[in-house]
């Protein structure tokens, strides 16, 4: 579905996709009955193989061959109600009634033992009189045996937990170079910013995309997707049933009842909390290529949490700033401007020095013979920039140096009017401190080997300008398959300072969102399987 409309089909674009092979691949098949009461009476499991779908139905992408799943049933204790798993994950045990087969929890989207099969859950959708995720069942679905060919299965429609997501880049991007760079026109500062041939002023730096992860994906999912049968459209902005198709397009997670405090602020290395509902991931582990495709659970909330970054499963694209060789740069970036990172130590320093509050010396010359020792101000080579966590970095005098740095002071002689003492604990403390403060209003961020992510929302339905936030505006819903395509790369992203530390993007972070996103959203196929009883 192309996500900038509010209808489930837009123009020529195709309504459903199906999956590969290894996306409906089926072990084996479980079948939980319960009786006119809703309370647990029977389980079955058998699997013979389907083939993919051949026929006109573009909403289903495979049909499981008829298996009988009951022998022997008494008339008169026939089950009423059916819910059907596809590759059970170990362990799992169903609910007691119907009721609690709508909290059990699948511990995944994939089969246990190592195995990468997709779980798969019966449908749910608004229907009439019906639990919205069971196959109800009568007494004409029950036949004597042997079967015949007359006798009618009862078709069992199913849906992975799994969304699936994609990001590529459009090949029409123009900045984009012969050797897969993207040119960037940006100001750096201290730098040669000469007039280009279009006829801007920056400095040429070129951007590298490196890989993707999906990021802020719920750690767990229930095995039967919940829905609330009084969603009105008006409410979550599109027709979200759809019985006909036998599914809804929206869903309520494992954590849509978190609250907006439940999620963890973007401060360094909270996301490893084992509170924390959401998986989190750092830039080291964005190792997926474009165009290859990830799976996550299910994620979404209210609209009064749609506006908290962090509680939105996101698609965080690692990128490296660098020449038009591909060499990594080492940036930071202070005040809205991009410097070279020794650019930006020396940037520091001469602030502190101009205006007195630096005073710090090293000795330039050695004594030699009668000639007295020369000193200058220190320079980027005596600092190093500072992890601050998620990016943010201060200058500090370096730690492992062995070169003797002074203090100055004018208490000398006539002939030489300043004395240079060597430094004491207490003045390395108290240049430290100054250094420190210089961000402390105003943070910079580091670019470590020009290392940048965007973090990239994704939308289940593209928002409209001007409008307040809708319920269904971001998340990702089970068996839905979420396009994303870069279509201009034109800034840099926010910086990474430490690959390794775990990324929560903060709800500051929306002015550092630079890509251009169009997100098409195409409904994943369903497993149809026909079951005789």
């Amino acid at each position: 579905m192309d996500a900038g409309a509010n209808t489930r089909a837009s123009g020529g674009n195709p309504e459903f996709e199906d999956g590969t092979d290894a996306e409906h691949n089926v072990k084996d098949a479980s079948f939980f009955f319960y009786d006119a009461g809703k309370a647990y009476a029977a389980e079955a499991s058998v699997w013979d193989g389907g083939d993919a779908d051949g026929t006109a139905n573009d909403h289903i992408e495979f049909n499981g061959n008829t298996v009988i799943v009951l022998h022997g049933q008494e008339k008169n204790n026939f089950p009423k109600y059916m819910v059907t798993v596809l590759n059970v994950p170990d362990g799992y045990k169903p609910g007691s009634t119907l009721d609690a087969m709508l909290a059990t929890l699948s511990g995944g989207i994939y089969q246990g033992n190592g195995s990468n099969n997709f779980i798969m859950s019966t449908t749910s959708y608004a229907r009439n009189n019906t639990p919205y995720f069971v196959t109800e069942l009568t007494t004409d679905n029950f036949h004597k045996e042997p079967m015949t060919n007359t006798d009618a299965p009862v078709d069992v429609y199913v849906e992975r937990l799994a969304a699936k997501v994609t990001l590529d880049v459009n090949d029409q991007i123009g900045n984009k170079t012969t050797n897969g760079l993207y040119k960037l026109n940006v100001t750096v500062a201290g730098d040669d910013n000469d007039d280009t041939e279009d006829g801007t002023t920056g400095a040429d730096i070129y951007v590298k995309l490196l890989g993707w992860g999906l990021n802020a994906t719920a750690k767990n999912s229930y095995m039967m997707k919940n829905i609330n049968e009084s969603w009105s459209s008006t409410e979550l902005g599109f027709e979200w049933n759809k019985a006909s198709y036998f599914r809804s397009y929206w869903g309520m997670s494992y954590n849509y009842n978190d609250a907006a405090t439940d999620y963890p602020t973007n401060a360094a290395g909270v996301a490893t909390d084992t509170d924390c509902k959401l998986n989190y991931i750092s830039a080291a582990a964005a190792a997926t290529e474009l165009g290859k495709s990830a799976y996550c659970a299910e994620n979404t909330f209210p609209a009064e949490i749609a506006s908290t970054a962090a509680a939105r499963t996101s698609i965080l694209l690692k990128a490296q700033i660098c020449d038009d060789s591909g060499n990594p740069l080492d940036m930071v970036r202070y005040n809205g401007m991009l410097f070279y990172k020794n650019h930006y130590l020396s940037y520091v320093l001469n602030a502190l020095s101009s205006s007195g509050k630096l005073n710090a010396w090293h000795q330039t010359e050695a004594a030699e013979g009668t000639e007295p020792a020369k000193y200058a101000q220190i320079n980027e080579s005596h600092v190093e920039l500072i992890n601050q966590g998620d990016g943010k970095v201060k200058v500090q005098l370096k730690k492992n140096t062995s070169e003797q740095l002074y203090s100055r002071s004018d208490s000398g002689t006539d002939d030489d009017p300043y004395k240079f003492t060597p430094f004491t604990s207490d003045n390395i403390t108290d240049v430290n401190t100054k250094l420190g403060d210089f961000n402390e209003s105003n943070p910079a961020t580091g670019y470590t080997d020009g290392l940048m992510y965007y973090n990239i929302p994704i939308e289940h339905l593209r928002a409209i300008e001007g409008d307040d936030l809708k319920e269904a505006n971001y998340g990702v819903v089970r068996n839905h398959y979420y396009k994303v395509t870069i279509n201009k790369l034109e800034n840099v992203g926010k910086g990474i300072f430490d690959p390794n530390e775990v990324i929560v993007p903060g709800d500051d972070d929306k002015t550092l969102y630079y890509v251009g996103a169009s997100i098409h959203i195409l409904s994943w196929k369903i497993v149809n399987q026909g079951v005789e009883l």
